[in-house]
C-alpha cells in the first residue's frame, strides 16, 4: 500500500470523527497546533520516528507533546494511534489530506498568486473578488513575489496554472516561431 493512500485513510478517519462529533473547527485547530509544533521542532518528529527508540520512550515523548500543547483527548488519541502504528512520519501528508477534506466540506479553494512585484491591498482584493466570482467558492489565497515573471501574474489553483506574464507570452511566441520554422 502506498504511503499516500495510507495517509489518506488516516485523514479520512480523522475527518469522520470530526464530522460525527460536529467538531471540524476544533479538530482543525488541534491539528494546526501539532503541525506548527512539528514544523518548528523538526528534530522531535525525527526522534519520534527513529527505529532505535523504544515504544515506551516514544509514548512518553508523545505524552509530553500532548501535555505541552494541551491537546484535546480526540487529537491526543489520534497522535498516540499514529505513534503505535509507526505512522508519525506521515503526519505532514495526513495533515494536508485532512485540510483538503475540510476545505472541500467548507467549499474553500486554496490558491497561490505570484506577481513580479508586491501587490497592494486594493490589487489583492481585486484578484480575490475575481477568483471568488469565477470559482464560486470561498477563496484562501497566498500572495508571493516572483521576480522571474518580469511583469504579470501567475495563479495556481490546485494542479492548474493560469499565467499572464511577459515570460508566458515569450514562451508562446517561441513555440509559434518553432512551428513556423519546422
Amino acid at each position: 500500500m502506498s504511503l499516500s493512500s495510507v495517509s489518506y485513510r488516516y485523514a479520512k478517519g480523522l475527518s469522520l470523527i470530526a464530522g460525527e462529533a460536529k467538531s471540524w473547527e476544533p479538530m482543525k485547530l488541534e491539528m494546526d497546533k501539532l503541525k506548527a509544533y512539528f514544523d518548528s521542532n523538526g528534530n522531535v518528529l525525527q526522534y519520534l520516528t527513529s527505529p532505535i527508540i523504544s515504544r515506551k520512550a516514544r509514548t512518553t515523548s508523545l505524552q509530553n507533546v500532548v501535555k505541552s500543547l494541551n491537546l484535546a483527548d480526540v487529537c491526543a488519541s489520534f497522535l498516540f494511534l499514529l505513534g503505535r502504528n509507526k505512522r508519525l512520519a506521515s503526519f505532514s501528508k495526513i495533515y494536508a489530506d485532512f485540510e483538503k477534506m475540510k476545505d472541500r466540506r467548507d467549499n474553500i479553494e486554496r490558491v497561490a498568486v505570484s506577481t513580479a512585484s508586491e501587490m497592494n491591498e486594493e490589487q489583492k482584493a481585486s484578484v480575490m473578488g475575481f477568483l471568488h466570482e469565477k470559482l464560486a467558492k470561498k477563496v484562501v489565497a497566498s500572495f508571493h513575489k516572483d521576480e522571474k515573471l518580469m511583469e504579470g501574474i501567475r495563479i495556481q489553483i490546485g494542479s492548474k496554472t493560469i499565467e499572464n506574464s511577459v515570460v508566458s507570452r515569450m514562451e508562446q511566441l517561441r513555440k509559434k516561431l518553432n512551428q513556423i520554422g519546422s
